[in-house]
């Protein structure tokens, strides 16, 4: 029986290239990327959240056109979210009454 004669230096191996003497594999360029692309290790603290709070004041065009009621609700201390419920609420109730009165009549 006769033996085949294998490179054994060629098996195992990659076919990439070879960085020093010490057989240690150079990084392809596509490996380089994928590596660089990859996130950090330790996760970096999420920004706050943003809220409606953390928004502007949109100011009128005329400046004195503002609504005394809304003026006196953010003057006591109610929060903006919870001012803005409140005057939505009033004026559904104000149009359902209008309904309710041309329906009538």
């Amino acid at each position: 029986m006769s033996k085949k004669h294998r490179n054994k230096t060629a098996k195992g191996r990659s076919k990439g290239r070879v960085a020093d003497s010490g057989g240690e594999r150079a990084w392809s360029d596509v490996e380089e990327a994928f590596f660089a692309a990859a996130p950090p290790d330790e996760a970096e603290p999420s920004a706050a959240a943003e809220s409606f709070d953390d928004l502007l004041p949109i100011p009128s065009p005329g400046g004195a056109a503002t609504w005394p009621m809304w003026d006196k609700l953010l003057e006591s201390g109610v929060p903006r979210g919870v001012a803005a419920i409140a005057l939505a609420s009033v004026l559904i109730l104000l149009g359902l009454t209008a309904v309710v009165f041309a329906s009538l009549g």
